[in-house]
């Protein structure tokens, strides 16, 4: 069986590993330091909430006594540890170097502290104070977690720091009912409710910039304003904004929060912006949402770019112009290709595609019958072309269900070569329109030319609504 010690205090008999040669059972009983006291056993005893226990020594054990210190008091404490209270706190020392002799003193001051009406207290607060003997280097931050109140809203609070009369937020995360912060300097801590501060905002219009030209930030009088040009986490390698930022040239992209006391940080925006030489790509669903995540192609490269959480792509083209492609899978583009040219700014629309594209065609013979008694209508160019006005496809796909759509040609929507035809894809579809009564005319005209006297038409309907379609088999 081995006993170990979390806290300030040991057990008696022993702490340590120890073996017994056959089942035994042992009482332990848990000793508290000077300011500390007994919270709980950990591990397989008969009482975890006494000080003094029996354990049933009959395979492998590890026990653990728990101790916490007392709010107010001295409480010594050493490299790597992390000292839990009688309130919740936890003062984490894991990440310094603690001469010897030093202690720290946790006050609970709820009860004293004033709050501008703007902060609600929602969780512990506390006075954390060191002393030692030799020099305390906090650099690498001392991280402290502080019990939540129940019901607090995880996104609204955060754990800040009295500096005067301000109180600073400090980057928070909430673990298992407790917020947990890292400080580098010690005062009162508190966990409190507070407003988000205002977004930061850019003097810029779009994403076009010229290289030299100024980006003016600006947020609430209050705030300052940090960015980072390599990732949104905050305070990570964010630095102190100073007017003017001047556009570097090429692609800009960096992130800005804006703090200021008794608030919590703004959310990170994200700003990019690109110089004339970039062709920008926009993305977005048939809703109008961007779409993150598509590949992108400029096809005078071997390697794609993707879209951001904005739809968002810039490249900076080799030539003058390029054929630039959009893929996700399962999805379709409209259109499904362009050339782009350098500057330019091209805008996708995507939506979701059969995994397997399906065309229905019809197909008519042309040719006469050697049998001069016999006719065969579609040996006229005019009544074959006359056929495509007879079928109503939009009306059809309609029938058919999603993903379900018409086409003019061999080319869909899918195909690669579909974006480079659209405008003569759209006056097909204009000229070969559903037009019933046209078609019936053209068809009548071309039979008297091919001496036919009169023509009998008839007309199928479909069960659900009654527009005309194409028959069945057996109709």
């Amino acid at each position: 069986m081995t006993v170990s010690v979390d806290g300030n205090g040991t057990v008696e008999p022993f702490v340590g590993p120890r073996e017994y040669s056959s089942p035994t059972i042992v009482t332990l009983t848990a000793k508290p330091d000077e300011n500390s006291e007994f919270e709980r056993w950990i591990g397989d005893v008969s009482s975890p909430d006494t000080p003094e226990t029996e354990v049933v020594v009959d395979r492998d054990k590890a026990v653990v006594a728990a101790f916490v210190g007392l709010l107010g008091a001295e409480i010594p404490v050493k490299t790597g540890d992390a000292i839990r209270f009688t309130n919740g706190v936890v003062v984490d020392l894991q990440n310094v170097d603690v001469p010897a002799e030093t202690t720290v003193i946790v006050t609970d001051v709820a009860e004293e502290i004033g709050l501008p009406e703007e902060l609600q207290l929602a969780g512990s607060a506390v006075e954390i104070d060191f002393e030692s003997a030799g020099e305390l280097d906090f650099s690498e931050g001392v991280v402290l977690r502080l019990p939540v109140d129940p019901g607090a809203d995880p996104d609204q609070i955060g754990v800040f720091h009295l500096n005067g009369t301000e109180w600073h937020y400090l980057p928070t995360t909430v673990e298992d009912g407790s917020a947990v912060a890292t400080a580098t300097s010690f005062s009162t801590f508190a966990v409190l409710a507070a407003e988000t501060s205002a977004p930061v905002e850019s003097s810029v219009v779009g994403f076009r910039v010229e290289q030299g030209e100024e980006i003016v930030l600006s947020a609430s009088p209050a705030a300052q304003i940090w960015y980072s040009t390599t990732g949104p986490d905050y305070p990570g390698d964010y630095q102190l904004y100073e007017p003017p930022l001047a556009m570097p040239g090429g692609y800009f992209e960096f992130y800005a929060v804006a703090v200021e006391p008794n608030k919590r940080p703004s959310e990170a925006t994200k700003f990019r912006y690109v110089d004339a030489d970039y062709t920008v790509v926009i993305v977005k669903d048939e809703a109008g949402e961007p779409m993150n995540g598509v590949g992108v192609w400029f096809i005078e490269r071997s390697e794609r770019i993707y879209t951001d959480e904005e739809g968002f792509a810039a490249q900076r083209i080799i030539g003058e112009e390029t054929i630039i492609i959009p893929f996700l899978e399962n999805h379709v583009f409209e259109p499904s290709a362009t050339i782009g040219g350098r500057g330019g700014t091209l805008t996708y629309v995507g939506k979701p595609s059969v995994e397997q594209v399906i065309r229905t065609d019809l197909a008519f013979n042309p040719v006469e019958f050697q049998d001069p008694g016999k006719l065969n209508p579609f040996v006229s160019p005019r009544i074959r072309e006359a056929m495509n006005r007879l079928i109503d496809r939009h009306h059809l796909a309609s029938i058919a269900g999603e993903f379900v759509y018409p086409i003019w040609t061999f080319l869909t929507q899918d195909s690669f070569d579909y974006g480079f035809m659209e405008d003569v894809l759209a006056r097909l579809e204009t000229s070969y329109a559903y037009d019933l009564d046209g078609a019936r005319q053209i068809i009548e005209d071309e039979m008297k030319k091919l001496g036919v006297l009169g023509v009998r038409t008839k007309t199928w309907t479909c069960k659900s609504g009654g527009s005309p379609c194409i028959p069945t088999r057996n109709e």
